[in-house]
């Protein structure tokens, strides 16, 4: 096994508990292990700035972390350098295209954000959870408004819905343009070629290391790249089957139940002393 120099974390579902929060137990355990052992510590999001920075003021996490992924690898926000850098942007034209295959559904809505606003097609309750968690002040029509071209773009819907909504984006390919679900009630589409784990390994290299000296936590399909190409992935009790089948070690504990840091309390070794 190479050195390993890093640790990358998922929000939702493994870092998070399901409330959205994070335990003082699990924060004040991070902190001392990132004292004691010579490690960086990764937020590896599909999240956009908007809907980290809350988090980032409530646990005081710019203080623990040296970067974050977000976007599902669109964008890399270096905090210790105070540098963001674009790793890729569906262009408006494509958006158009994703806008025409998809806007005709009733059963979902297509949503992204941009420096304009927060667009989508329908008002719904999982829209509303979007404008709450990005703290937006509100909607702007794609079909009215002019809109610029963003990391993501978002289909949104509600969980017994996902099988028709699969369905569809089997139906409706888009070049240069590729997706997968972040969340069971978001599919998320982004430039072909980025990822979570093109991101980080975007980060690693360019501070003279391999994306085999990381190790990554997540739960997710849009976890399930990095889970297979970085050093050692680390699947959620609660992860999908196919993240749990993919990864090398699995949590004996779920997301709710501080999985993260009562695995790596007994993987300690791994790491170089600081």
């Amino acid at each position: 096994m190479e050195r390993l120099k890093y640790l990358f974390f998922d929000l939702d579902m493994t870092l998070l508990r399901d409330d959205k929060s994070i335990s003082d137990e699990a924060l004040a355990y991070l902190r001392d292990l990132k004292k004691r052992k010579d490690v960086r510590y990764g937020i590896a999001t599909g999240r956009a700035w908007t809907a980290i920075e809350p988090l980032i003021e409530r646990f005081g996490l710019d203080t623990l972390f040296d970067v974050i992924v977000m976007d599902n690898g669109s964008e890399i926000y270096d905090l210790a350098e105070g540098r963001r850098e674009r790793l890729g942007i569906i262009q408006t034209e494509q958006m158009k295209q994703l806008l025409d295959a998809f806007g005709g559904y009733d059963f979902l809505a297509v949503a992204f954000h941009n420096p304009k606003g927060f667009f989508t097609t329908k008002i719904s309750y999982r829209t509303e959870r979007v404008l709450i968690n990005n703290r937006l002040s509100g909607y702007h029509d794609p079909y009215k408004e002019e809109f610029e071209a963003t990391a993501r773009v978002m289909l949104l819907f509600l969980i017994e819905d996902q099988e028709r909504v699969l369905e569809a984006v089997r139906l409706h390919p888009v070049p240069g343009i590729h997706g997968m679900l972040s969340e069971p009630e978001v599919y998320d589409f982004l430039c072909e070629g980025v990822s979570k784990a093109e991101g980080i390994r975007h980060y690693v290299t360019a501070n003279g290391d391999r994306i085999e000296q990381t190790v990554v936590f997540g739960d997710s399909e849009n976890d399930l790249e990095m889970i297979q190409k970085c050093g050692v992935s680390v699947s959620m009790k609660n992860g999908t089957e196919a993240v749990r089948a993919a990864a090398d070690y699995v949590t004996g504990y779920t997301n709710n139940e501080d999985g993260v840091f009562r695995f790596l309390k007994e993987h300690e070794d791994w790491f170089q002393e600081g």
